[in-house]
């Protein structure tokens, strides 16, 4: 079975990350990147449109630091 990650915010490191995990195999569930630019080739990238999508299928949850500046919002610059 194939591990499930949620990845929630982050930057460029992040993009990078998700192209290292999806090579492996690794299934990504991604909210809060605002630059995502990336070419999902083994369709293993889904993008969900709030947080709770994406933790609920994942196995782990990955968040970036600091996930929030104002407490209200994810950090994705």
């Amino acid at each position: 079975m194939k591990k499930k990650i949620a990845i929630i915010g982050g930057d460029d490191r992040t993009i990078k990350l998700i192209e290292y995990l999806t090579s492996d195999q690794i299934y990504c569930y991604v909210y809060g990147i605002k630059a995502i630019e990336f070419i999902d080739n083994n369709h293993l990238i889904k993008i969900c449109n709030n947080m709770d999508n994406a933790i609920k299928n994942a196995d782990y949850v990955l968040a970036s630091v600091p996930l929030s500046q104002d407490d209200k919002t994810v950090f994705a610059p």
